[in-house]
């Protein structure tokens, strides 16, 4: 799966955390050759060009995987509160109409990560009850059945919807999503990795997504009167 681009973006990766590494190095060796035992005085030789050029290095690496931070859009059959962070579902009763889109395309080179709760969520016998994932930008919120148009964990099974309405197997649920509960989403937009942590366990890549098109984060509730709030902090 492999091709030239992917290589080059991790040759580079390894090749900037190498530099970080020396750079560390460098500066830990100067210090201790600067550093005066009787006297007790830092006499160093790093110059300002150096040890800036270490901290923009480190900010570099530190940035790869961030926190984004985002609302939800206004969208069909659904009302926002909490400063648009809680999207409940108020009519259309239950079915695909009821779609969520994040304010923000996801930054690319980067680990996107954001928790959204349970806020009203009741377990049924379904894997169609509440999806969170992914889904591309430019999606109609008006249309029907997006789910066959994103890349979602399905609350209801643990499964994953991937672009086109097929469910691929991901954890065992036995009803283990309840009112309350926190999904974190892990988008790796460097390789395109998409993964899920559940009240804090990692639960693993669950699917690749191409990295040709913009994304956003995405869901769905199917049932009227249940709910989700973004966590922002």
């Amino acid at each position: 799966e492999w091709n030239n681009n992917k290589l080059s973006l991790m040759i580079n990766d390894c090749i900037n955390i190498e530099n970080n590494i020396n750079d560390i190095n460098k500066i830990n060796e100067n210090i201790k050759k600067c550093y005066s035992n009787e006297k007790k005085e830092i006499k160093c030789s790093i110059s300002e060009y150096e040890f800036n050029n270490f901290l923009v290095n480190i900010k570099k690496f530190c940035n790869i995987s961030c926190n984004i931070l985002f609302k939800w859009k206004s969208g069909p059959n659904y009302t926002l509160s909490n400063n648009d962070l809680i999207a409940t579902k108020i009519k259309g009763g239950s079915g695909y109409n009821c779609n969520i889109l994040g304010d923000i395309i996801l930054p690319k080179n980067k680990i996107n990560k954001w928790k959204i709760k349970l806020k009203k969520y009741t377990y049924r016998n379904s894997a169609w009850t509440i999806l969170i994932g992914v889904g591309p930008s430019n999606l109609n919120q008006n249309e029907i059945n997006l789910y066959d148009k994103t890349w979602t964990l399905l609350c209801g099974s643990l499964n994953i919807s991937i672009n086109s309405g097929n469910q691929t197997q991901y954890k065992e649920n036995n009803g283990k999503l309840k009112k309350g509960d926190i999904i974190e989403v892990i988008m790796n937009t460097i390789n395109g990795e998409l993964s899920f942590s559940i009240n804090g366990e990692n639960y693993g890549v669950a699917c690749k997504i191409s990295l040709d098109i913009n994304l956003s984060p995405f869901a769905l509730i199917y049932h009227e009167g249940e709910s989700i709030e973004l966590l922002n902090g």
